[in-house]
């Protein structure tokens, strides 16, 4: 059964986006109706970072000899890639414009090792048995690809999008133009099942 931690969402806006957007629009202050903000200087947002996410789950393994489990913690960042992002429609007589925006994606995840702990090992056999180490050591090679995967719910998706919007609404309120939004349906990677797990 998988547990999700509380999410803490945030805004990660590099400083080239002030420096951008003022360096394209900062000579017009004197213009009453500034066009629709360059593509160029939304791809300049490059992958912009807009959630945090803290997961909590439980992975496990076993083998011949062994059966063991950690309380797993990790943390991950999801954002949207915005350098390719594009316009599908513009009408300037109306200030109104219609972006297209990749789906959402984790940019990063790690395991949070200070905070994840062994919960359970159970030798299968009264002899003594090798191999504890080797499934210890096969198992935490599994445990990145875990978080990554469990910060690919939906929720944190979706949390994802509506960030990215609301930085990107402010982009263009402060020329005077309205946008709406088409989100590209992201490409399901192929599901590798981890052996180890129980």
């Amino acid at each position: 059964m998988n547990k999700y931690s509380f999410i803490t969402s945030f805004v990660i806006i590099a400083t080239v986006f002030g420096a951008g957007f003022w360096f394209a629009y900062g000579g017009q202050s004197g213009t009453s109706h500034p066009p629709v903000p360059p593509i160029t200087r939304i791809h300049a947002l490059s992958d912009l970072a807009t959630l945090r996410v803290q997961i909590a789950d439980s992975i496990s393994g076993n083998n011949e000899h062994w059966e063991v489990s950690w309380m797993l913690h990790g943390e991950a960042v999801l954002g949207v890639d915005l350098s390719l992002a594009s316009y599908t429609s513009v009408d300037a007589q109306n200030r109104k414009a219609t972006l297209s925006l990749p789906a959402p994606h984790v940019i990063s995840s790690k395991v949070d090792h200070h905070r994840s702990a062994e919960i359970g090992v159970k030798q299968k056999t009264w002899l003594p048995s090798p191999g504890l180490k080797s499934l210890r050591d096969e198992v935490w090679l599994h445990a990145d690809e875990k978080v990554a995967r469990l910060a690919n719910h939906d929720g944190y998706l979706q949390a994802t999008k509506l960030q990215a919007e609301r930085v990107l609404c402010k982009l263009f309120q402060d020329v005077d133009w309205s946008v709406s939004y088409e989100w590209q349906t992201a490409v399901e990677p192929s599901a590798k099942p981890i052996q180890v797990e129980r």
